[in-house]
C-alpha cells in the first residue's frame, strides 16, 4: 500500500499509512492527496505510451482513493440532512384545486343537464368520457340528481343511490365542497386525485369503501402522517 501512495509524498511526514489515530489518519491522507494531486497529473502517461510502460499504480481505479468518497465507517455515519422541495429537483411539486373545481370540470366533461332537479343527466358520449364517470346500470335507470353523476367513485354513486331516503343531500354536498377534501394534480376525474379526511369518512362511513380509504392513505402516507381503517373510523 506504501507503494501506491508515494506518488503523492513529498517529505517522510506526508506518510500517512503508520498513524494509528483513524481521524489524523484520515487527514492526513487526504492533504496528501491534496499536494500531490499536481504531482500525479505530471506523471501521467502520455498518447503515446505503450501499455507495457504504464504504471499499474496510475490504473483509474484506485481503491485507496475510492475509499475517500465514502464515509469513514471508523469515523462514524455521515450525518444525512433531509431533501427540501426548494432545492431538491427530486421533488414534485403538485398543486391542488379547490372542490367546487373540481366538480365544475367534472360536469362540464359530462355536459351535464343541471336544471333539472331529477332525472338522466349526463349529455357527453358515454363512450368518451374516463372509467371512472361512466354511469353504472343504476344511475341509467333510477332517477337522481346531477351532483350524483360529478362522483368519480362509481360504488359512490350507487350507495347514495341506495341510500337516498336517509342522506341529507344539501348537508352531503355542503361537505362534498368543503376543506374536508383535498384535489391533487388536475385530473379531477381520477378517483387517486382524491382525500378524504377522517372527519368526513367518520360522518358518511356508509357511503365509503376501501378503495376511497387506500387513496386517502396514499397521499396521508406523502405527509407521513399514519393510515386510516375504515372499520376503526366508524365506531368512534
Amino acid at each position: 500500500m506504501k507503494e501506491v501512495w508515494d506518488l503523492y509524498k513529498r517529505s517522510p511526514k506526508d506518510d500517512w499509512t503508520d498513524i494509528a489515530d483513524p481521524a489524523e489518519r484520515k487527514r492526513s491522507r487526504l492533504n496528501t492527496v491534496r499536494k500531490g494531486s499536481s504531482k500525479r497529473a505530471s506523471a501521467a502517461p502520455t498518447a503515446s505510451s505503450t501499455q507495457d510502460d504504464e504504471d499499474p499504480s496510475l490504473s483509474p481505479f484506485d481503491p485507496e482513493l475510492c475509499s475517500l468518497l465514502l464515509p469513514d465507517t471508523e469515523l462514524g455515519i455521515i450525518p444525512f440532512s433531509p431533501p427540501a422541495p426548494d432545492t431538491d429537483t427530486r421533488f414534485i411539486v403538485m398543486h391542488a384545486m379547490t372542490p367546487s373545481s373540481a366538480f365544475w370540470s367534472i360536469g362540464k366533461m359530462l355536459e351535464l343537464k343541471c336544471s333539472q332537479e331529477n332525472g338522466f343527466n349526463i349529455g357527453a358520449v358515454v363512450a368518451s368520457l374516463p372509467p371512472s364517470l361512466r354511469p353504472t346500470a343504476r344511475q341509467q335507470t333510477q332517477p337522481h340528481s346531477p351532483y350524483i353523476d360529478m362522483m368519480p367513485w362509481a360504488g359512490l354513486r350507487d350507495r347514495i343511490l341506495t341510500n337516498i331516503s336517509v342522506i341529507n343531500e344539501i348537508e352531503f354536498i355542503n361537505d362534498m365542497l368543503s376543506e374536508n377534501l383535498k384535489v391533487w394534480g388536475s385530473m379531477p376525474w381520477d378517483p387517486m386525485a382524491w382525500e378524504f379526511d377522517g372527519e368526513m369518512l367518520r360522518k358518511w362511513w356508509f357511503l365509503m369503501d376501501e378503495e376511497i380509504i387506500q387513496t386517502t392513505n396514499f397521499w396521508r402516507a406523502q405527509r407521513g402522517e399514519q393510515g386510516l381503517i375504515l372499520g376503526e373510523i366508524t365506531v368512534q
